[in-house]
């Protein structure tokens, strides 16, 4: 019983321990040593240019943060900080235990970059560990890989190609060895929609969406033409998110028509997306949805609460009922404008009918259960009698009760919405 005992303690204090890339934020990489043997002090090594691992010191404190713990963060990674680390921990005695090595490789977006596994071996497997487990590469469009070749080809570098890599390979038995490979480029922004269309008088919405980039974004702003827009609150509001910046033009008029673009700025460079602003008069005007996700949703909701808290502000006891927005149809709208393509729009409107049904579900929410707005759409549902039917789509919508151009409601409809309206608003004066 005592030598199992002992033979099990030692079998403990030999595991061996892992180094793993725990994210990188920013432009920093946190990378992780598993300290499985729960030793009281670690400390990161990196590998020399002679092949040793050597502990890093004071001298990089400001680049290596947390070097005595089992977290360590590399700040601000560049091409120069590229090598292998790992983690030494140890007890009072100073008896060491060395994890695995994690190599940290860096490429640049839309170059062709090869990772070498650099070890011995009669055989050899390449795998990519996207989530929570390996998927074995294989050669195709992105990858070129060879049983009997230590080197794996990334054809193309692309933004969702950082991350774990491991090569495998056979020595007398199978081995591995970890890299993380960090893609590095000029920011990656695009525009929703390549070109804008707005009436005089009206305000208009552009978007951007940007990615996440390594090095990470440092500026994001816009400009018209190559005029840079400075801030005014009569005329543009400019918000900008992480992933996401937008522009709102108010009162557009002949001026304003012209190339808008978005820029981002990160170490390595600017780049920009651009889309053109068409203006016209308010009678001739095409309609087009800005973008299949429900940014401007949120937008919405967004100026209703900041409308609400300024109202009760004011006026402190006071109901405030947002209205619920019936459905209106992309395509009759554009058919009725003499546009020659407008089947085109058919899928826009199945994409507005679902982002409608959002949004009044959020004015519900803004409501609250006590102020609830007329359900307009309910009277547009061919055949449901006030119940959303299952499996919904634009053809259960009874367009017959709007005018031709898809938007405006006949007169007996018309009526009763008027009519719901009067009512919901004497119920809240009684």
């Amino acid at each position: 019983m005592m030598d199992l005992y002992i033979y099990y303690l030692l079998f403990f204090f030999v595991r061996g321990d892992d180094v793993t890339v725990d994210k990188k934020t920013n432009g920093d990489i946190t990378v992780t040593c598993s300290n499985r043997n729960r030793l009281p002090y670690c400390q990161w090594q990196r590998e020399s240019s002679t092949g040793q691992f050597e502990d890093l010191t004071d001298r990089e404190q400001d680049k290596y943060k947390n070097r005595g713990t089992t977290t360590l963060t590399i700040k601000s990674f560049t091409f120069a900080d590229r090598g292998s680390y790992r983690c030494k921990c140890y007890d009072r005695t100073k008896q060491y235990k060395y994890s695995t090595s994690m190599t940290i490789d860096i490429a640049d977006v839309k170059t062709e970059y090869r990772l070498h596994c650099g070890q011995t071996g009669s055989e050899y497997r390449w795998k990519r560990k996207p989530g929570s487990r390996y998927n074995r590469l294989s050669t195709n469009n992105k990858y070129t890989t060879n049983i009997r070749s230590e080197i794996l080809t990334l054809s193309n570098v692309w933004w969702g190609q950082d991350g774990i890599y491991r090569c495998t390979y056979y020595n007398n038995g199978w081995h591995h060895v970890d890299f993380y490979l960090v893609v590095q480029g000029y920011p990656d922004i695009r525009f929703d929609n390549p070109q804008k269309r707005a009436a005089i008088g009206t305000s208009v919405y552009m978007g951007c969406t940007i990615r996440k980039t390594h090095p990470s974004i440092t500026e994001v702003w816009w400009a018209k033409g190559y005029s840079r827009i400075q801030a005014d609150e009569m005329k543009y509001e400019v918000r900008n998110e992480a992933t996401y910046t937008s522009l709102n033009v108010f009162n557009v008029n002949t001026n304003d028509a012209g190339e808008y673009r978005c820029y981002a700025r990160n170490a390595r460079g600017e780049t920009f997306a651009n889309t053109t602003l068409v203006t016209g008069n308010r009678s001739t005007r095409l309609i087009s949805l800005d973008s299949d996700s429900n940014r401007n949703i949120r937008y919405i909701i967004r100026k209703f609460q900041e409308l609400k808290e300024a109202i009760t502000s004011r006026i402190i006891r006071s109901d405030i009922v947002f209205l619920e927005v019936p459905s209106i149809s992309i395509q009759h709208w554009n058919y009725k404008k003499g546009h020659i393509e407008y089947q085109d729009y058919q899928e826009q409107d199945t994409h507005l009918e679902y982002q409608l049904d959002e949004l009044n579900l959020e004015i519900r929410r803004l409501n609250g259960s006590e102020n609830r707005s007329p359900k307009f759409m309910q009277d547009l549902w061919r055949g449901s009698k006030g119940h959303n039917p299952k499996g919904k789509t634009t053809t259960y919508t009874n367009l017959s009760l709007l005018e031709d151009d898809g938007v405006h409601p006949k007169k007996i409809l018309a009526r009763l919405w008027l009519r719901r309206i009067a009512t919901k608003a004497l119920q809240a004066t009684t």
